[in-house]
């Protein structure tokens, strides 16, 4: 199992797209800095997180507040940095995409 770890915005780069792509099932996605733009509802990154229930989502805390957005629970968990810890220790690697 993998931690992919997205920074970049969906408007912005197609790493999101690209990640998932390589995604197997029990994998997770973090979503950092700009990457937590994916998780809002209406959006098409949104859509492609509805369409994908075996990869585990999540996005930093921090930076959703930085950004004055909040994320859908059901589908995406927020995580703070303890958290982001803790998700990089379950996963047997992490995989971070610029």
């Amino acid at each position: 199992m993998i931690l992919h770890t997205i920074n970049k915005s969906p408007y912005s780069s197609a790493i999101f797209n690209d990640c998932l792509r390589l995604c197997s099932d029990g994998d997770a996605i973090l979503f950092i800095e700009d990457g937590v733009y994916a998780t809002q509802q209406g959006t098409d990154s949104y859509q492609l997180i509805e369409q994908h229930p075996e990869v585990n989502f999540f996005a930093l805390a921090p930076d959703l507040e930085a950004r004055g957005l909040t994320s859908d629970q059901a589908k995406v968990l927020t995580v703070d940095d303890n958290g982001f810890v803790e998700l990089a220790v379950k996963y047997q690697k992490v995989q971070s995409w610029y």
